[in-house]
């Protein structure tokens, strides 16, 4: 009797020890499509209001339930307020404009919401107007710091008064001023320190050339850099910059404008914004823009740190990377080609990294993204990449990092929308990977004009 009691005991737990591993299971699958549905989810929503999308042959996809805004400040770069600046939004061959107060204050109002980057200006006669390419949500901020126009200042060529060196044009420069560099006395073989608000133009940009191989100690930070800005609201175009023992530009400022540059063969990379130490790089260098430059065979083409700084119009190619976005925020990336690099666009710690519409190609990997949060990667051309784009979520070090205090934003997911991988396609695009990837859940039919 107790052999036929025991054997009954056991038949009764055998179905128990099925039971609970297969809960055990159930569990486990359950926590893998967690981690799958925040990886996955395809909803494009803004922070503060759902947005419903409609077709437009402007843009192809506008958001109409609630207009964008674009207000700030507009100072002079003594930081006093300017009253009657104007504030121009251009868009779709039409604008929206406002002009400052008494205290500076300006309102841009009714502006559409869409992927499209705008082209935001600030002018008032007497003053040096400043662009600069935004992508405008329900409220947007920027504010202007315009440079009185002033006396111009001249290097090289015949005049009796002119100066030999750029530095020495520069060191007796006031705020407003503009430094002229002729090409006659090419190449000048400086490493540059601006510390004042400026305009540094240089005659020619393929021959007016700044080499930054000095022969110096190292002793002196400047030594490093072909052209180091530390002040804000300097505008330099016009120049090519080569040869440099770091970097061929450092921006370690706010609302500097560099155009019409080519940055070749410097040591580390053509342009850095921001500080070097990733530990204090959020809050340091904003609202600088890159526009219509030449950046290759560097080892880095640009490094993007800081916030709110703006890659546009730009040929960036044979570098070991093309653009470098570390721990940095509301970073706006567009119209760029981007090609022949090791890799193209490399993200990390970056929160809302707004890139789009740039062509990627013929690198050998076109984008790779990890630790990052709330990046919108939008309308962009990749083709013939060896491998077009992966990301590594890193959700356990991000959680991490944010509890440590580390990043200051909050942890969301990226959205990589209607791009088009290198043939048409009528499902949606997945990236490789078996856990960490994601999906472009609307793929464009044929590569964008970019």
């Amino acid at each position: 009797m107790m052999e036929y009691e025991r054997y009954a005991q056991r038949k009764k737990m055998i179905p128990k020890k099925r039971n609970d591993m297969m809960n055990r299971k159930i569990i486990v699958f359950g926590i893998i499509l967690l981690f799958t549905g925040i990886m996955l989810t395809p909803c494009i929503a803004t922070d503060n209001a759902r947005l419903k999308e409609i077709l437009s042959p402007e843009c192809p996809l506008i958001f109409v339930e609630e207009p964008g805004t674009l207000s700030g400040y507009v100072t002079d770069t003594e930081m006093n307020p300017i009253e009657g600046a104007c504030i121009q939004v251009d868009f779709h061959e039409t604008y929206r404009e406002d002009y400052s107060d008494a205290t500076g204050y300006y309102h841009v109002t009714d502006i559409p919401l869409c992927y499209c980057m705008k082209n935001a200006t600030g002018s008032k006669p007497g003053y040096i107007p400043v662009s600069v390419s935004l992508a405008i949500t329900e409220n947007t901020i920027h504010d202007f710091i315009l440079a009185s126009t002033g006396p111009w200042l001249y290097v090289g060529g015949n005049g009796l008064e002119n100066y030999t060196r750029i530095q020495d044009a520069i060191d007796n420069a006031s705020n407003g001023d503009t430094v002229f560099v002729y090409d006659d006395s090419s190449p000048y073989v400086e490493n540059i320190f601006v510390d004042v608000s400026i305009t540094l133009l240089g005659e020619e940009k393929n021959t007016t050339i700044v080499n930054g191989s000095t022969n110096g100690t190292g002793e002196d930070p400047i030594e490093y850099f072909g052209i180091w800005i530390a002040a804000d609201s300097v505008t330099v175009s016009g120049f090519t910059i080569e040869g440099c023992n770091l970097s061929g530009i450092l921006i370690s400022s706010n609302h500097t404008s560099i155009s019409d540059i080519i940055l070749s063969h410097n040591h580390n990379y053509g342009i850095a914004i921001g500080a070097m130490n990733t530990n204090q790089s959020f809050e340091q260098s904003g609202y600088n823009t890159i526009t219509k430059c030449l950046i290759t065979q560097n080892m880095g083409g640009v490094w993007i740190s800081g916030h709110h700084n703006t890659i546009t119009g730009n040929v960036i190619s044979s570098n070991e990377i093309g653009i470098i976005v570390i721990f940095s925020l509301n970073s706006n990336i567009s119209h760029n080609r981007i090609s022949q690099d090791g890799t193209g666009v490399y993200l990390s710690g970056s929160y809302h990294t707004v890139l789009s519409r740039n062509n990627i190609s013929s690198n050998d990997k076109g984008i790779y993204s990890m630790w990052t949060s709330a990046d919108r990667i939008l309308q962009n051309n990749f083709i013939g990449n060896n491998e077009s784009a992966s990301t590594f979520p890193g959700f356990f070090r991000q959680y991490f990092f944010k509890l440590d205090g580390q990043i200051p934003y909050p942890i969301r997911r990226n959205i990589w929308n209607e791009n088009y991988w290198d043939k048409p396609r009528s499902h949606p695009y997945k990236s490789p990977g078996l856990l960490w990837f994601f999906i472009d859940w609307h793929p464009a039919q044929a590569p964008y004009s970019i």
